[in-house]
């Protein structure tokens, strides 16, 4: 005689729980960036030499006036004039003249 296997009764398994369902948000249409930084390519960045920057001067693309200088190879604008800074600096530069710290 053989021994025959028992069958097993089927484990019961409960079905898994329903992960929570988070309220799906409205549609939203981003607001598109304003014209100025509206840019149809991408754009890379690259400094500039000192020809470069003299050559966009000497060609008419920046004016000898225009607001920008050349920083670190980058073409940036100036800051503006503050009249009562300026003064502090110059009377500050004068007095250090007096002293004889600069020359």
């Amino acid at each position: 005689m053989t021994p025959t296997a028992t069958p097993l009764p089927a484990p019961t398994v409960a079905p898994p729980a329903a992960a929570p369902v988070a309220p799906t948000p409205p549609a939203v249409t981003p607001t598109p960036p304003p014209a100025r930084f509206a840019f149809r390519t991408p754009v890379t960045l690259r400094p500039f030499t000192v020809a470069e920057y003299d050559k966009m001067i000497e060609v008419g693309i920046l004016g000898k006036y225009d607001p920008v200088e050349l920083l670190e190879g980058y073409v940036v604008l100036k800051m503006s004039r503050n009249p009562p800074h300026d003064g502090s600096v110059m009377a500050t530069f004068r007095r250090l003249e007096r002293l004889g710290s600069v020359s």
